[in-house]
């Protein structure tokens, strides 16, 4: 499935608008982030201004809600249910739950600004 039409199955699912949806990925990003680096307010600022940890995180984030929609036929849709969906799919996205690691890129960019704020402070 297209992450497109993953996000708005997700959307449908769970009865969220695209504000809610921006602002889940956004503010998971920063809650993984922050369970990575052990709460090191540093490396959470500089790898969160990489556009490369941001792609990562997407891909991540569409690999989970690829699996929370596949579980799903349109059909059982039940309007009542929303909540119940809405709970479980935004608990798949806590940080602990991620099964993914952070790719060299994403470090290595971060490694970047870093090396470009040590040579300002210079």
């Amino acid at each position: 499935m297209k992450p497109n039409a993953v996000k708005n199955r997700v959307l449908r699912l769970c009865g969220i608008t695209k504000e809610e949806y921006a602002t889940a990925v956004f503010e998971s990003g920063i809650a993984f982030l922050e369970h990575y680096t052990n709460y090191d307010e540093w490396a959470v600022s500089t790898i969160s201004r990489t556009h490369q940890f941001w792609g990562w995180w997407e891909n991540a984030w569409y690999n989970i809600d690829e699996i929370f929609v596949a579980r799903f036929f349109e059909d059982e849709l039940e309007e009542n249910l929303k909540p119940h969906y809405r709970r479980d799919w935004y608990l798949r996205h806590r940080p602990e739950k991620v099964q993914a690691m952070i790719t060299n890129d994403v470090l290595n960019a971060a490694s970047e600004i870093f090396e470009q704020l040590t040579k300002q402070k210079v």
